[in-house]
């Protein structure tokens, strides 16, 4: 398979950020290969979970932390390609202040997320779910964090915005965000958690900021 850079003047900031993720992640391995490690085994086996929460805290974990962080700066980069394949925009429009944008919400639904399903937990005195609901969430977006990387570096190195990876791509995206969905009803079931408030949570918190997200992008492009 030939190889085909996409060489467009002012396209270099998607390989920076690229390399960025590729950093965080090598970094992340080599030294913290043990969390690296639980979070990946974590995605198709929830039992890693547990037993990750009661060895160590969830969210100051260093390596906990760089997942993230790689998850947080690709999101946006794939969610625009794959916006502008979805709505059939010209992929020379792509530019860096969009890139930062939709980056600003992404971390903004998270932190509305995060804080409101903390809320609801310390009502409910339901901190186990918090924990384990949250290690989940993060564990899972690492998984899509390295989809979408494989998915970038295939368009921009390979094949060039081909169709079938992005059809690929939107594929494995929505049968991880429905596993996530399940994951999370079963773990609501198991804990006796209220059922209403924890369907109320899963559509307001899950569905309904990818409906804002798609949004804000369909604005961007339109």
């Amino acid at each position: 398979m030939d190889v085909i850079a996409n060489t467009i003047k002012g396209y270099e900031w998607e390989i920076v950020i690229l390399l960025v993720f590729i950093f965080s992640i090598a970094v992340a391995k080599a030294y913290y290969s043990k969390r690296f490690l639980q979070v990946l085994k974590s995605i198709p086996l929830g039992r890693f979970a547990a037993q990750v929460i009661r060895e160590e805290k969830v969210y100051t974990q260093r390596g906990q932390f760089l997942l993230q962080f790689s998850f947080f700066i690709i999101a946006p980069l794939f969610l625009i390609y794959i916006s502008h394949y979805l709505l059939n925009v010209s992929f020379t429009e792509i530019n860096i202040l969009d890139y930062l944008f939709l980056f600003g919400c992404i971390l903004i639904v998270y932190f509305i997320k995060t804080a409101t399903h903390l809320l609801l937990s310390k009502f409910f005195n339901s901190m186990d779910i918090f924990r384990e609901y949250i290690f989940n969430v993060f564990s899972i977006n690492a998984g899509l964090g390295l989809l979408f990387a494989i998915t970038l570096i295939c368009q921009l190195f390979i094949s060039n915005h081909n169709a079938f990876i992005y059809n690929v791509a939107i594929t494995l995206t929505s049968i991880m965000f429905l596993f996530r969905l399940v994951r999370g009803s079963f773990l609501i079931v198991s804990k006796n958690y209220p059922l209403f408030y924890g369907f109320l949570y899963l559509c307001t918190l899950e569905i309904l900021p990818l409906v804002v997200i798609f949004k804000i992008l369909s604005s961007i492009l339109a």
